[in-house]
């Protein structure tokens, strides 16, 4: 299980208890038309967090002052051994740094 903590977030597994959060971002349009994915249903959610939940690759971002799951953050190496980092995010929680922080803390993560 990984823990990765930053000033205002919790990096963390994944969690059955996140269901609700985590469906207000990937069933968005507005967050879907920038993936590979369309709105996901309720039971896609369920899928990918029965899929993620022992993952220490994807991550769910946790805003720790109010506990609620805000985003997901992850990594993985391509073919040629590059990092890549991918996220989304609760388009309420856009544009207040909170990917950045939590792509500076994977990049740390990973590099220790």
């Amino acid at each position: 299980m990984i823990t990765i903590e930053t000033n205002r977030l919790l990096l963390r597994n994944y969690k059955v208890t996140d269901f609700e959060d985590i469906l207000k971002y990937f069933s968005d349009e507005e967050v879907s038309k920038f993936e590979d994915f369309y709105p996901m249903s309720e039971e896609q959610v369920r899928n990918i967090i029965a899929e993620r939940k022992d993952m220490d690759n994807r991550l769910v971002a946790e805003l720790k002052v109010k506990q609620k799951v805000i985003g997901s953050v992850g990594y993985w190496i391509d073919d040629e051994g590059h990092y890549c980092i991918d996220y989304d995010f609760n388009p309420r929680y856009c544009g207040q740094g909170y990917a950045t922080e939590a792509s500076n803390a994977l990049v740390h993560f990973t590099c220790n």
